[in-house]
């Protein structure tokens, strides 16, 4: 199975096979993974252009619906089986955006859907201590 997170999601550092999708990692992110010891590779095909399209959105020069079109341009050309190949099995595929917030993850996400390959975000479900547990048992 296919997942998306962000970088600072609660519990990421229990996940394994973390694929960065962003064009970047700044220094704070790179950081803050490292200094919980969170490993991750990166897949550049799903990564969104830095001058065409991030840097513009953040300027508030392009739209969203502008930067979802230049963003599904950019998905257009790329071969979904063979990407979901390269990607391999239960894999969390990582940007930066909270997961209630409009990022180019959930584009790829619907992307690789509609291509037979079921994606899902991550939800993060902080198990009951022992204790918890034995105190709410009927």
């Amino acid at each position: 199975m296919i997942q998306t997170y962000f970088y600072k999601g609660i519990g990421l550092e229990h996940l394994s096979n973390l694929v960065s999708i962003s064009c970047t990692i700044t220094p704070g992110t790179r950081q803050y993974l490292i200094s919980n010891n969170i490993q991750f590779t990166m897949y550049a095909p799903l990564a969104p252009e830095w001058y065409t399209m991030v840097q513009p959105y953040l300027y508030n020069e392009i739209s969203q619906e502008e930067y979802t079109r230049r963003y599904q341009a950019r998905l257009d050309v790329l071969n979904p089986h063979k990407v979901a190949k390269e990607l391999g099995d239960n894999v969390v595929l990582l940007c930066y955006e909270p997961s209630d917030k409009f990022c180019h993850r959930h584009l790829a996400a619907r992307w690789l859907t509609l291509n037979g390959y079921p994606v899902k975000e991550y939800i993060y479900e902080k198990p009951l201590s022992p204790t918890l547990v034995e105190e709410w048992k009927f």
